[in-house]
């Protein structure tokens, strides 16, 4: 239909710092004027749930999280959503980090 507005592009970002999701979250949409719809997930677990909701253009994982770290949910994403684009996003990188 002529008449549909393009969709919009889905971003999951997943993190658990609380306060950095807020304000990424808030960045993304100012940037992107309302293009852009982003999700946010403070634990793998809940990252799953949004993933099974609906699918994602990118998710952008935190390196550094409890229970599951970022490369052990690469892994676990690889695995239920092949093809999933992601990135990967730390505060805390190390020269070991990088060559991933």
């Amino acid at each position: 239909m002529p008449d549909e507005l393009p969709r919009r592009k889905q971003f999951l970002f997943v993190d658990d710092d609380a306060g950095f999701l807020a304000g990424i979250s808030q960045f993304f949409s100012e940037m992107s004027r309302g293009s852009w719809e982003v999700f946010t997930a403070e634990s793998h677990s809940q990252a799953l749930v949004v993933l099974r909701e609906r699918s994602m253009d990118v998710v952008v994982l935190d390196l550094d999280m409890p229970v599951m770290d970022g490369l052990q949910f690469l892994r676990l994403l690889a695995r239920s959503h092949p093809g999933q684009q992601v990135a990967i996003l730390t505060g805390h990188a190390t020269e070991e980090t990088r060559k991933l």
